[in-house]
């Protein structure tokens, strides 16, 4: 008998290749500590640095992603504020869904973290 195979929501937002390849250690956002949390319905993933100021989530679009970026909040305050549906978004951005899609948004929100 065959089982039905279920995918976790996360796996597919981890099969748009966020991050890119080919890092060096200095280049990879993981090694500064970068983080994606997906919510449970897998229709939203969060990126940032926990307990970091400067965050952003991403919502797929049909041809790349619609991220909304956060300057003054952690990850873990977007979280709480977007399950209230109390998050505004300090500037948006949207991308295409090539592999290291989220990269630009990562340079956007550490741009902004050096020079508010």
């Amino acid at each position: 008998m065959l089982r039905e195979f279920k995918m976790h929501p996360a796996d597919s937002w981890r099969g748009s290749h966020p991050w890119g390849g080919g890092h060096t250690l200095a280049t990879d956002p993981t090694a500064r500590g970068w983080r994606m949390i997906v919510r449970q319905d897998g229709k939203v993933a969060f990126f940032g640095q926990p307990g970091v100021k400067g965050c952003f989530l991403a919502l797929r679009l049909p041809e790349g992603f619609d991220c909304h970026i956060y300057d003054e909040m952690t990850v873990e305050e977007l979280l709480a504020a977007n399950a209230r549906s109390e998050s505004y978004a300090d500037g948006y951005k949207v991308t295409g869904s090539e592999s290291g899609w989220a990269l630009p948004v990562i340079a956007e929100v550490e741009k902004f973290r050096e020079n508010p």
